[in-house]
């Protein structure tokens, strides 16, 4: 878990924060484009930071062990969880929630509604946040997994160089014959 993901679930956090906590929503009641504006932060810019951040796995590890081992890990592991969670995050239901959501908000009574009631204008809000995080949880996953790769690759490339380097002052001794000496690209440029 490292800066990025930290940095990334605080930048979610703080665009939430502008959508629903700043000047905007107190123009969002007055003009359209304002409104529009706070919709597309909870729908497209927040989620994706958020879950990029990875927030469950800091608040799993959080946990004290009992709780983890005797209450949270049976339940997230149980078979009944495990089935649900799948249908509810194939693909085509999120996109249909994703969709769905959005445009049935903006059907003009629901739309006529969320600006004339303050409580149901909140659960539009949370309704959009909502279907756009299960919509993108498919996206950070895949951002999640190549971020680990790619940190991996670069752990695996310097670990080269280094196998590179100390064969290179081994090799200078006269431990390695010669023609073992060339090294790939990666581990001569770390070389350098």
């Amino acid at each position: 878990f490292g800066a990025s993901r930290l940095t990334s679930f605080l930048l979610g956090l703080a665009v939430i924060l502008i959508a629903i906590a700043s000047p905007l929503d107190a123009f969002a009641s007055l003009l359209l484009v304002a409104h529009m504006i706070q919709h597309l932060l909870l729908l497209m810019v927040a989620p994706p930071l958020i879950l990029y951040g990875a927030p469950y796995l800091p608040l799993l590890r959080g946990l004290p062990s009992r709780v983890l081992k005797h209450g949270a890990g049976p339940f997230l592991a149980s078979p009944g969880l495990q089935k649900f969670g799948r249908r509810l995050t194939n693909p085509l239901v999120c996109w249909l929630v994703y969709t769905i959501t959005s445009l049935s908000w903006h059907v003009p009574k629901f739309y006529e509604l969320a600006l004339s009631l303050p409580f149901w204008h909140e659960v539009e809000h949370l309704c959009f946040f909502g279907a756009a995080l299960l919509f993108f949880c498919h996206f950070a996953d895949h951002f999640i997994i190549l971020d680990d790769m790619r940190r991996q690759q670069n752990d695996d490339f310097f670990a080269a160089g280094r196998v590179m380097l100390i064969a290179e002052q081994r090799a200078g001794e006269g431990n390695i014959p010669q023609k073992r000496r060339l090294a790939p690209c990666g581990a001569a440029r770390i070389a350098e």
